[in-house]
């Protein structure tokens, strides 16, 4: 019989609400990373993450996220697919 853990996630949600940048409509947007608290779970120097530092990681992420640039799904939609060759 395998014994299953659960571990605890750790989650932070992102929203911004800006233009698209080709045809100017209004879009909105979400994102929610996360990670789990569990002694595999790591930082560089090999100790066990705390909360604080996941959620210190996950602001970041959401930070460089929101300076992204966005489309809607119209334009999206209309810019032409890349097609790959076989070399």
């Amino acid at each position: 019989m395998m014994i299953r853990t659960t571990f605890q996630e750790v989650k932070l949600t992102g929203v911004k609400n800006v233009r698209c940048n080709m045809c100017s409509k209004k879009i909105r947007r979400q994102y929610t990373p996360f990670q789990t608290l569990s002694p595999f779970n790591k930082k560089k120097n090999g100790e066990v993450k705390t909360r604080n530092d996941i959620m210190a990681e996950l602001k970041e992420k959401i930070e460089k996220w929101k300076k992204e640039e966005e489309r809607c799904k119209a334009c999206i939609a209309k810019l032409p697919r890349l097609r790959y060759s076989a070399c």
